[in-house]
């Protein structure tokens, strides 16, 4: 269905929220397998019909107030191996910022953005502001 409506649509990104809400007529012995499929068919209709696909990924329990790293990521083997990129967020506390007096903190939401892996260039951590209302990221001044 998400390719048909690809195909009949032509958006410029696909956003897919949760790989397990996913559907496939295919029977498969694990979760992992059921992942491997659904994360392969997605980078090639991707391919196939030039659009970007953004799949929303959850973090494991283990990573709760540590920065993430792409082993957090539930069922993470085939979500690592066909992502071109993986963008990792991480709400950052107080006691981690060298300023946090200078943080509108009723606005703003510090946040450790972690490219983890980008097939076609740099990886690295940035510190960015988060505006809940908003729904905006820019860069701590």
């Amino acid at each position: 269905k998400i390719e048909k409506a690809i195909i009949q649509e032509k958006p410029f990104i696909v956003v897919i929220d949760q790989l397990t809400q996913l559907k496939s007529k295919k029977p498969f012995g694990s979760v992992r397998e059921k992942f491997g499929y659904m994360t392969s068919t997605l980078k090639a209709i991707a391919m196939r019909e030039d659009v970007a696909v953004m799949l929303l990924c959850q973090v494991n329990r283990g990573a709760d107030n540590i920065k993430p790293t792409m082993a957090n990521l539930k069922e993470s083997g085939s979500i690592e191996e066909d992502s071109d990129n993986v963008i990792l967020l991480h709400r950052l506390a107080k006691e981690n910022l060298d300023n946090p007096s200078k943080i509108n903190w009723k606005k703003e939401v510090p946040i450790l953005l972690s490219l983890s892996k980008q097939r076609s260039g740099e990886t690295g951590d940035y510190t960015l502001l988060f505006e809940p209302a908003r729904f905006t990221f820019f860069e701590k001044a």
